[in-house]
């Protein structure tokens, strides 16, 4: 006999049944495609023809060939014809203007629905055209007598000529609309244009945009502001010509296109969305690392060309691409159709353009793994990597790999380095393992790095890098007309400046004890009170290095080592010999700041770590010899250093050269690095400290300036700061 289940057990029942099911259909991060199909890229090679622009309409791929110095032209080839196979190469294609009246250079183009073609074009010559004609009550736009005018032409493919009318403003781009409607933005202005060449009206920018204009479905065109994806505009021509608002996808970091198809947006996320005009809600369309492709930021186009292929142009920083930009054709494949691979994924919060290209590269020519990236927000990353389906790699960079090191939730990579017959521990900078080491465990290995450090007029700091803080107080006494450094406020100098020194004097790292409630440190504050500029200015004291260095200003406490000749641009800055001096510290040792970037480890919980392995090994092996900022290998490094050194040649000219353009009227050029200022600038990155900044260390920065910064304005004295300030600290130090 069935009992009567109680109404609470029934209750409760019915819930684990729902989250049970909610379980058994969570999403699998390791799974390729969306909606069950990925967009399978098959490059278009460009036969070292610089094109770009492009458009399909009426079986034709459309595009811009050429460029602004030797002018433009607009050419089309059959479409057909790529889409068959048998075109592995983008032909040159048929021009669409008649010998000798091909522009001097066209701005943008595009084409209706009717198969007008509308071209900005820029003439040098000055030479004559009809005024756009206004309609009755509104003034017309007369053409200077320049060098330099623009017009805009519309034709068709065959030469018919629509109209020509000449525009007052500079113009940036243009688009299509509906009902021989065509938009062209200028640098504050949209101005609507009818199929007779009137202006109708014209719709206000702010000044400093930079945005463009869109072409969604069934006419409708959009403006983009261009500020991270976080809003777009549709033009409404309903009643009067205005700008109306809609919702980005809110993915921040990516950028808009149009198409025939709808509105597209390409995010941070890696995934390209399309909204349609009748539903204003964003759908994904493609995972760009499912097709191996790097799309992010801007320059990027996508031209649907068939129902289940889409064209896509995008920039790229290879050496070989012609005109920085790739073409492929992509085709909508079921994932089942795929060949058989291990599906690792990469997680982290900030990607840098040579990773992801790698990446993208390691995926096409890889028979065996395809790399997923997928981005992560702190809290979200936290809870992936104790999931029960972790990601497999993790890129560190912009994250604290303290942190996760504590947690050990990496593993340790010192026996996969031992045992690779492609990398050498010695190969690395011993300085860079040692700040991924964590808890005796290598938790990640970095393949760039950058140093920051404090430099100064020779003449002021002397030649030897290291000081104290009662060095650089004494300095700043020894030039009251002076400030120590550009935007020097309350929170820089704790922050930026002294924070080394602080945290060596002021914290026993051993003990876990700290001493910030005593004399010296209260008449130490007082000191930066009395040399700051305020208390929090919200400016970052980083240099411009344009102009010269003004000599009521002693240092740069920001120099930017990502660059072997750096100093040699500070020595142009200062206008004379200066010194890498360093951050005070209290002993007056050599303290420069160093970063890891792009240092990935493998997630401890994993069940592919040896596929992980393999990218990573392959990523830090690899031999194309391009960095966004310094390599963390030795061998990398020197031979970008005899990369820049000066060589002399039996004609007395030289190998290599630096060059240094200060927009003063003042050009300083080198003939390359000596060896004496390549040993400076390695020497800087030898004793660089790249343990990270993230973590306690920062934590405790914070409060201080929290804490401290109301005693500048009286609302608190500097002993009452102080004591709360020991508490604080005391309870980080506790808790870590």
């Amino acid at each position: 006999m069935w009992r009567k289940i109680p109404l609470k057990l029934s209750v409760f029942i019915c819930l684990l049944c729902v989250v049970l099911s909610g379980c058994g259909k969570k999403e699998n991060i390791h799974e390729l495609g969306i909606d069950g199909f990925v967009y399978v890229a098959e490059q278009v090679e460009l036969q070292n023809i610089p094109a770009d622009n492009f458009r399909v309409r009426d079986g034709y791929l459309y595009y811009r060939f050429g460029d602004y110095g030797s002018g433009t032209d607009l050419r089309r080839f059959p479409i057909e014809e790529l889409l068959s196979g048998n075109v592995q190469k983008l032909p040159a294609g048929e021009s669409l203007f008649a010998a000798g009246s091909r522009p001097d250079y066209i701005v943008d183009y595009t084409i209706d629905r009717e198969g007008w073609i509308y071209c900005l074009e820029e003439r040098r010559d000055a030479r004559e055209v009809p005024l756009m004609r206004p309609l009755e009550g509104m003034d017309g736009y007369m053409l200077d007598e320049t060098e330099i005018s623009y017009v805009l032409v519309k034709r068709r493919p065959d030469g018919e000529e629509g109209y020509c009318v000449s525009l007052a403003d500079t113009p940036r781009c243009l688009a299509a609309g509906e009902q021989g409607m065509v938009y062209v933005a200028a640098i504050d202005s949209i101005y609507a244009v009818d199929g007779e060449g009137r202006m109708l009206d014209r719709i206000a920018l702010d000044a400093d945009t930079a945005g463009e204009l869109l072409e969604g479905e069934g006419g409708s065109v959009y403006y983009d502001p261009m500020n991270g994806g976080n809003e777009i505009y549709e033009i409404d021509a309903s009643d009067s010509f205005r700008l109306q608002r809609m919702e980005g996808p809110c993915t921040m970091g990516g950028s808009f296109a149009g198409s025939g198809d709808g509105l597209l947006y390409s995010g941070n996320d890696g995934l390209l969305y399309r909204c349609g005009r009748a539903a204003v809600s964003w759908k994904p369309v493609l995972r760009w690392g499912d097709s191996s492709l790097s799309v992010r930021g801007f320059g990027w186009e996508v031209f649907p060309v068939s129902e289940d292929r889409l064209g896509v142009s995008c920039s790229v920083s290879r050496r070989d691409a012609v005109n920085g930009k790739e073409v492929y054709l992509l085709t909508r494949t079921p994932v089942e159709e795929l060949p058989e691979k291990e599906v690792l994924v990469m997680a982290g919060s900030l990607m840098y353009d040579k990773l992801e290209q790698y990446v993208m590269s390691f995926n096409r020519n890889s028979r065996e793994y395809h790399i997923i990236i997928q981005n992560y927000g702190e809290a979200e990353l936290d809870a992936a990597l104790v999931s029960s389906d972790p990601p497999d790699l993790i890129n560190l960079t912009g994250l604290d790999h303290g942190k996760c090191g504590q947690k050990d939730v990496l593993e340790d990579l010192t026996p996969y380095l031992e045992e690779s017959s492609l990398l050498d521990r010695e190969a690395f900078l011993e300085a860079v393992l040692e700040a991924g080491t964590v808890k005796g465990r290598l938790v990640c290995i970095p393949d760039e790095i950058t140093c920051t450090t404090v430099v100064g007029r020779s003449s002021q700091v002397g030649t030897s890098a290291g000081w104290t803080a009662a060095d650089a107080m004494a300095l700043a006494e020894a030039h009251p007309e002076a400030e120590l450094f550009i935007n020097n406020s309350f929170s820089a100098m704790v922050g930026d400046f002294f924070g080394d020194y602080i945290l060596e004097r002021y914290v026993d790292w051993e003990k876990g004890k700290c001493s910030f409630d005593g004399e010296e440190f209260v008449a130490f504050m007082k000191w930066v009170a009395e040399h700051s500029g305020s208390a929090d200015s919200g400016a970052i004291p980083m240099e411009t290095l344009i102009g010269t260095m003004p000599e009521e200003r002693l240092l740069s406490i920001w120099s930017d080592i990502r660059s072997l000749d750096r100093l040699l641009y500070d020595r142009a800055y200062f206008g004379e010999k200066v010194t890498a001096v360093g951050y005070p510290a209290a002993d007056g040792s050599v303290c420069h700041h160093g970063t890891l970037i792009n240092h990935m480890g493998i997630v401890t919980a994993s069940e592919r770590k040896e596929g992980a392995w393999r990218f990573l090994e392959s990523f830090l092996s690899r031999e194309d010899g391009i960095y966004t900022f310094l390599p963390s290998r030795r061998d990398r490094l020197e031979e970008m250093a005899r990369g820049l050194m000066a060589e002399e040649k039996e004609d007395g000219s030289f190998e290599a050269r630096v060059r240094i353009f200060i927009p003063d009227n003042i050009n300083q050029y080198y003939a390359g690095l000596t060896g004496e200022e390549v040993d400076e600038v390695l020497g800087i990155i030898e004793s660089a400290d790249f343990t990270p900044q993230e973590g306690v260390r920062k934590d405790i920065l914070n409060i201080l300036v929290e804490e401290m910064s109301p005693c500048l304005n009286g609302d608190k004295t500097y002993e009452e700061a102080a004591a709360i300030v020991q508490n604080r600290v005391q309870t980080c130090l506790n808790e870590r």
